[in-house]
């Protein structure tokens, strides 16, 4: 399988050994590793090849990437668990990192947010007090009744 395409190694950056192959969707051309300077993303690897402009829609985040990369067997054995938890570990990091920064930024972001919780809780603290005064005035009609029909 190696000798009927390209691959190079995009290890370097303390990362282990993944190789950049031909593009799957057969475009004769070696997938490049870029990392992403987005606002959502900040240095976030991903996989793509360079003519992407050009038709060919081939990009990938890289656990995604290693992800064919085992499919397709270009990675085997020892190298297959060290790219998988590099990958997975790199995105965890990364995800956190955005979640932290999105904090900073006074923005609300997934369920474990301070100020979410605190809205959550104040709707459910109404809630419960309507509830309780539902409940009183059942209470008191009840009552009401029942002194009706003990003055019969």
């Amino acid at each position: 399988m190696f000798a009927s395409c390209s691959y190079r190694s995009s290890h370097g950056r303390g990362g282990p050994f993944t190789p950049l192959i031909d593009c799957p969707w057969a475009c004769d051309c070696l997938v490049k590793k870029h990392v992403s300077s987005t606002e959502d993303h900040p240095r976030w690897v991903y996989y793509r090849y360079p003519g992407h402009a050009n038709g060919c829609n081939f990009w990938r985040w890289e656990r995604e990437y290693v992800a064919i990369l085992v499919k397709k067997m270009f990675l085997t054995g020892a190298n297959v668990v060290d790219a998988i938890g590099w990958s997975e570990d790199r995105s965890e990091e990364l995800e956190r990192r955005n979640e932290q920064r999105r904090a900073r930024a006074g923005f609300i972001r997934g369920p474990c947010s301070e100020k979410r919780m605190n809205a959550s809780l104040l709707q459910v603290g109404r809630q419960i007090v309507l509830l309780l005064k539902i409940v009183v005035v059942v209470g008191v009609l009840l009552c009401v009744m029942c002194l009706m029909l003990v003055m019969k």
